[in-house]
């Protein structure tokens, strides 16, 4: 095997625990559903500080986003 092509296994091997762990974030999310009628509104103060709250290793790509564009002042 060409040293890039182990290299490459070794990464996949490494990244693969992370991804499973998203991946189970993903699935709880869709059990879950819909946010619940206790959750804030996206971009309210409420959101914001649950979000500053949260791990971003939790956060969706859109979680960043919406969190960027409603809670960093601008």
């Amino acid at each position: 095997m060409a040293p890039i092509e182990q290299a490459m296994m070794e990464l996949g091997q490494q990244l693969e625990p992370m991804m499973s762990d998203e991946r189970m974030l993903a699935l709880d999310r869709m059990i879950d559903g819909s946010p619940s009628s206790s959750s804030p509104q996206l971009g309210s103060p409420a959101w914001c500080q649950q979000m500053a709250n949260t791990p971003q290793a939790q956060w969706t790509p859109n979680d960043g986003f919406a969190f960027a564009s409603h809670c960093i002042g601008g």
